[in-house]
């Protein structure tokens, strides 16, 4: 599969639609932090906080991985982190919310998108990525790949389920 990876521009905002909504129930269960129509996709994106991450089919144009990191720990996730011993903070914080598309799980395509907004991530100086709102217990590959990636889990919660707080802590050389 031959996708671009790039920061996601407004020429973007209706393939996300058109992604999201293309999701089924479970993987929408699972991944939330927007709604999926296009007045609320541009909105989002209107808050400078939010950076969003397209895999961009080279082919149909079409959306195989999408993906949010988002300056500061989002206002759902700050009491439940402090209570973990987390002293948050705005300049070194992120929230990360990744998706891919089934047809692409199992491809590396989440992993190649990783590596891109990691390097991002870190050159805006964020040193410490949580998982917006966390990841589902029962959704034992997402909490296996985010394992391989480096996170490192932070505490339980139950919402809707039970959920598992993780963060990843990049190296300071």
């Amino acid at each position: 599969m031959d996708v671009n990876i790039c920061l996601q521009t407004a020429t973007h905002h209706a393939a996300i639609s058109k992604y999201l909504q293309s999701f089924d129930e479970q993987t929408a269960r699972f991944f939330a932090p927007h709604p999926s129509d296009l007045p609320s996709i541009q909105s989002f994106y209107e808050d400078t906080l939010n950076r969003g991450w397209c895999a961009v089919d080279e082919v149909s144009g079409s959306l195989s991985g999408y993906a949010i990191l988002r300056k500061g720990v989002i206002q759902n996730d700050q009491d439940r982190l402090k209570a973990f011993g987390f002293k948050l903070d705005n300049r070194i914080d992120a929230s990360y919310a990744p998706s891919v598309a089934s047809a692409s799980k199992g491809t590396g395509l989440a992993e190649a998108m990783w590596k891109h907004i990691l390097d991002d991530a870190l050159q805006q100086g964020r040193r410490r990525i949580f998982l917006w709102g966390g990841v589902k217990v029962e959704n034992e590959r997402a909490v296996r790949f985010y394992h391989k990636l480096g996170f490192i889990p932070v505490g339980n919660f139950f919402h809707e389920g039970e959920n598992l707080d993780m963060v990843y802590l990049a190296r300071v050389d």
